[in-house]
């Protein structure tokens, strides 16, 4: 029987990977941090720094990982169940995609690098999309909480042809493995310094296999989506010179640079699809 399925449902989050979730951040954290109210706070203040207050997070940030201070458990456990079950979401459209082109390298174990990985959102949202597929995961972070957290939640959900190994340390300067099958930067890129991330993605394309992948998940707000059409222009641009071939799968196959939405500072896009949230996100 294949690894891979027929087909991959993209609108929803199977409630066992927020199940996974709850019980390794109640585990980690405390049940008490989990209480409604205060979790409800503590989202709030999550989304603010995601959009209101940017500069708070990029200032103070080097890469998505957050600063050498301690964040608090309240913010935590908001990252885990709430933004780590909408990313998971979010990875699912595009593993769709390359499974029906046949662009997932048929190898098992599968090699994945999931860097910045937080609380996991990139590599649960594929153990949700193909919850038979083998893989061996690298998982790269400077936040030591969130790893234990995504450790944790992965291994409840107990799968034995799962396997995950968690490094702390900073996205710019951590050791990538390399022959890479799938890699995911996800909200990653926002959060650098534009020429640091070109110089991040120039390095994991150098170190995929030759049927590998990369998907970037980046917030749909104009400047960060802005900025990843630059970097698509970047890469685009480079041509047969550059020592790694790239092809841009989706969401938009434009295969020339510069993108038209550049031009015009108003202008960007991004893609909006349906989410059905599974129980404990939905209330």
């Amino acid at each position: 029987m294949s690894q891979y399925p027929s087909s991959i449902d993209i609108t929803r989050i199977d409630s066992a990977i927020e199940d996974a979730l709850w019980s390794a951040t109640k585990s980690c954290l405390g049940a008490a941090i989990t209480k409604h109210k205060s979790l409800i706070k503590a989202i709030g203040l999550r989304s603010a720094l995601y959009t209101t207050e940017r500069e708070q997070l990029v200032g103070n940030r080097s890469g998505r990982q957050g600063s050498e201070q301690k964040l608090s458990s309240s913010d935590l456990a908001a990252r885990a169940l709430f933004f780590t079950v909408a990313d998971a979401a979010k990875v699912k459209l595009p593993l769709a995609e390359l499974l029906t082109l046949d662009c997932i390298p048929q190898r098992t174990p599968l090699r994945v690098l999931d860097i910045g990985a937080g609380c996991g959102a990139m590599t649960l949202g594929l153990m949700d999309a193909m919850p038979k597929l083998a893989t061996d995961v690298v998982a790269i972070d400077r936040d030591r909480d969130a790893l234990t957290l995504f450790s944790s939640a992965v291994g409840v959900l107990g799968r034995s042809h799962v396997t995950l190994e968690t490094r702390v340390g900073s996205v710019e300067s951590a050791a990538l493995i390399d022959d890479i099958d799938l890699a995911f930067l996800g909200s990653v890129l926002n959060e650098l310094d534009e020429q640091v991330a070109i110089g991040l993605v120039e390095s994991v394309l150098g170190q995929l296999s030759a049927s590998g992948s990369l998907i970037i998940i980046e917030p749909a707000l104009r400047e960060s989506s802005r900025r990843l059409h630059r970097l698509r222009d970047h890469f685009l641009g480079q041509g047969s010179d550059h020592r790694v071939l790239v092809h841009v799968f989706a969401p938009c196959t434009r295969a020339v640079a510069p993108c038209p939405a550049v031009e015009i500072e108003r202008d960007w896009c991004h893609e909006d699809r349906p989410f059905s949230p599974p129980p404990r996100f939905a209330s």
